[in-house]
Formats: structure tokens, C-alpha cells, sequence
């Protein structure tokens, strides 16, 4: 062969990719940004889901302690007035009594049959714990005693209740109803 024959040459693999062989760059590859999204796709909705599940059971939570706390509730006004039944039985005796042999009785056997039944509605009320709230002669206590009228005087200490109109009452130790009384105060 001479210098001025011209030879094909065969092709060279330069410049020329094969998917065996690519030259670009794996970061571009287009198959690879389709994998990723299907991946966050999937990601995004394991999330979803286990959200729409945490919420379910948030509100399955909320509806079981409503119902736990209306079936508290429902036990305690049956407790109490479980307890009330047997004043009211009380009552309905003494009115029985009173109607029947003994309808001309005496002042007195009314006032002993009251004071039973108050002694007995007292007794219930300390079982669950309602303590009556010390008034007349104590120092006014807005926290549990309720001023309704006012009493100039320079005979008492001022904030010195003087009257009680209704008794205050707690229920282990926090307010069930204050006490409503009349309070001593100075003159300025």
C-alpha cells in the first residue's frame, strides 16, 4: 500500500455511547429522575396514610374518653341520688304518720321528725366529702363567702360577718356554693 491509496477505516467507538457505554452523566440519566419521583410519590403517600390512620385514632381516643367521662358522670348523679331516695322515703313516712292517727299532733313532734331528716341529709352530705363553710362571727373570706349587704358599724371589726342568709358549702375541699352573708364594715 502506497501512501496516496485511501483506506477505509473501521469505526472507531469514539464518541459513540451505547447504553453499555454511556458518556453522560448518571445524575441526568432520565430513567433515574423518573425512579426518584416514583420514590417520594410513595414516600408522600406511606405519610398520607399513616396521618389519615393517626387522626382516626386521635378521634376514636376522643370519642372513647367522652363516653368513659359521660359513664363517670352517670355513676356519680346515681350514687348521690341513690343517696337522696332514702331522704325522700323519710319524708314520705313522716307525712303517712302525720295524715293518719296521729293528724292533731303536736308542734313539737314535727320539729323532732325535721331534725331527723335534716341529721340524715347531713349525713349524706358528708359521705361524699361537702363540709360546710364556718360564716357567722368568722372574718369575710371572698374566696368562699359572698357579701349581699354591708353593714356600717363601729361595734365590730370591719370584714366581720354578722349575718349568714345562706350556708356555704365545699366539696373536698374546693367551692360547692359560697356563703352568703352580711359583712361588718367601717365608716371612712
Amino acid at each position: 500500500m502506497s501512501g496516496d491509496e485511501i483506506t477505509e477505516e473501521e469505526p472507531s467507538d469514539v464518541g459513540v455511547t451505547t447504553p453499555e457505554h454511556s458518556t453522560a452523566n448518571p445524575l441526568e440519566d432520565p430513567n433515574r429522575e423518573i425512579n426518584e419521583a416514583e420514590i417520594l410519590r410513595r414516600e408522600r403517600d406511606d405519610y398520607h396514610d399513616r396521618w389519615l390512620r393517626k387522626e382516626a385514632e386521635f378521634q376514636n381516643y376522643r370519642k372513647r374518653v367522652s363516653r368513659e367521662n359521660e359513664t363517670l358522670r352517670d355513676a356519680a348523679y346515681i350514687s348521690v341520688l341513690r343517696e337522696l331516695l332514702s331522704v325522700i322515703d323519710s319524708f314520705e313516712q313522716a307525712l303517712e304518720k302525720l295524715s293518719g292517727e296521729d293528724a292533731n299532733a303536736s308542734v313539737e313532734s314535727y320539729h323532732e321528725g325535721f331534725k331527723l331528716l335534716l341529721k340524715e341529709q347531713k349525713f349524706i352530705l358528708s359521705r361524699f366529702e361537702v363540709v360546710e363553710i364556718p360564716a357567722l362571727g368568722e372574718t369575710f373570706d371572698p374566696q368562699v363567702h359572698e357579701a349581699v349587704q354591708q353593714e356600717i358599724s363601729d361595734d365590730h371589726p370591719d370584714g366581720k360577718i354578722l349575718e349568714l342568709f345562706r350556708k356555704g358549702y365545699t366539696i373536698k375541699g374546693r367551692l360547692l356554693r359560697p356563703a352568703q352573708v352580711k359583712v361588718a364594715s367601717r365608716e371612712d
